[in-house]
């Protein structure tokens, strides 16, 4: 059985370190699980702020109305300590009541398959089979003779978490709660000390490109290099090595060696045909076409689009503290809401274009197009709506805001359904290698 004392190295507690069963009536709070949602009615034109005597409360409502919608494909749920051990328990007790090993022998064999007892079950083992499974095993994590001490309740908690492919630590400092998903390809969580994060890959929320492609542009994404490789190098005509040439004395003579031991051949570096010692007049040459060489640049053209819009949302997101500034002293706290949600709104369009980026050219509709265009349209409108706000605190200047926030909310969440439906379908394929390769 587990001793109870949170030992977990995020919070430190003086409990008692005796054993004992946890209860569900023994919890401070339940946890915290959202549900899917299935498909809700689209607002009606009644629910704009106009309709209502008071705007805060409004916009607040209409705002939970759209987060329900936002976690249609979420469900997970928030754990204490005491859950975790009361749930690892429970675990320990249904393998045991299969296999009949005692306590510590099942708790031991349920460690050997990442504690999914599904998994455990499927392999059908005799008692006498596990047993001995367990006797090999038994060097591999300690002693099986679980002490009193909490050190050993905490270690096998933490090594409950961090194995179960199902819960994940709240990546907060100081936080000693867990988080419980359905299943490991789930995106964002909200753990209850309002921390959120991609249960995936531990990075912050990043709705709607999967994790393995945004991965791959943070490790890639470097367009300042990629520029200056294109602007200063050209590929050899022979074995395509890519040839920087920082000779002056090259450049008037137009001629450069290939830097590969394997080629060494003579090219022209101002139209880059292969050349002898008595060079002809490259101004009254006419280039062959080089498939490799415009494809290269069509993609780096294409590459650098969408860079551009990435970092101009990355910029966006940098005016967080000009704009709270901006609003500080006004008394409707609906403004801070407003901004939240346009913050929100920056992070979905960097985080699509990463997407659209990587989406291949069959996939690609209008519908995605046109979505991000309006989503793209009414960030623009709302955040210059903010910017204009100064001291205009109008009925008028209001009532438009809070329209521009509910619109920017609405294509948002249409844009997340439609990239989480397409992806669930296996409706998008999507290309790594469309970055360039030099």
């Amino acid at each position: 059985m587990l001793p109870t004392e949170n030992n977990n190295p995020r919070e430190s507690e003086d409990e008692d370190e005796s054993f004992s069963f946890v209860s569900n009536e023994d919890e401070s709070f339940d946890f915290i699980s959202y549900e899917d949602c299935g498909d809700e009615e689209e607002m009606s034109e009644n629910d704009s702020f106009g309709n209502h005597s008071d705007p805060e409360e409004t916009f607040k409502s209409v705002v939970a109305e759209i987060f329900k919608k936002e976690n249609y494909r979420y469900s997970f749920k928030v754990l204490t300590l005491k859950q975790l051990e009361s749930n690892l328990q429970q675990l320990v007790l249904d393998v045991d009541d299969v296999l009949e090993l005692g306590y510590e022998q099942s708790l031991k064999l349920l460690q050997k398959y990442e504690y999914d007892k599904y998994v455990l079950l499927e392999q059908r083992y005799t008692k006498e089979d596990a047993l001995r499974i367990v006797e090999d095993l038994r060097n591999s994590f300690g002693n099986l003779d679980i002490s009193t001490k909490s050190s050993d309740c905490q270690a096998w908690i933490n090594d409950y978490v961090n194995k179960s492919t199902s819960l994940k630590w709240c990546p907060r400092d100081g936080c000693p709660l867990a988080v419980e998903a359905e299943y490991a390809e789930i995106s964002t969580v909200k753990c209850l000390c309002s921390f959120e994060f991609c249960f995936s890959c531990d990075r912050a929320p990043h709705d709607p490109v999967p994790c393995y492609l945004l991965a791959h542009w943070l490790e890639n994404d470097n367009h300042d290099s990629l520029k200056m490789i294109m602007c200063e190098s050209k590929p050899c005509p022979k074995c395509r090595v890519r040839v920087q040439n920082e000779n002056e004395k090259s450049k008037r003579w137009r001629r450069v060696m290939c830097p590969n031991v394997e080629c060494h051949s003579l090219f022209c570096w101002r139209c880059g045909v292969l050349s002898d010692e008595v060079h002809y007049d490259c101004q009254n040459y006419e280039r062959p076409f080089d498939y490799e060489r415009e494809k290269l640049e069509m993609d780096f053209r294409r590459y650098s689009r969408y860079h551009k819009l990435f970092e101009e949302q990355r910029i966006n997101l940098e005016l967080e503290g000009i704009l709270r500034d901006q609003i500080r002293d006004s008394l409707f706290q609906y403004l801070q809401e407003a901004l939240n949600k346009l913050l929100e709104c920056f992070k979905t369009l960097m985080y699509s274009y990463v997407l659209e980026f990587y989406l291949n050219e069959k996939s690609y509709t209008d519908t995605l197009e046109q979505t991000l265009k309006y989503l793209q349209d009414d960030c623009v409108k709302l955040l210059e709506a903010f910017v204009d706000l100064q001291d205009d605190y109008s009925e008028e200047s209001i009532k438009s805001m809070q329209d521009l926030c509910v619109n920017a909310v609405k294509k948002r969440d249409s844009l997340l359904m439609i990239c989480a439906e397409e992806i669930k379908n296996d409706n998008w394929t999507f290309d790594e290698h469309k970055f360039i390769e030099m």
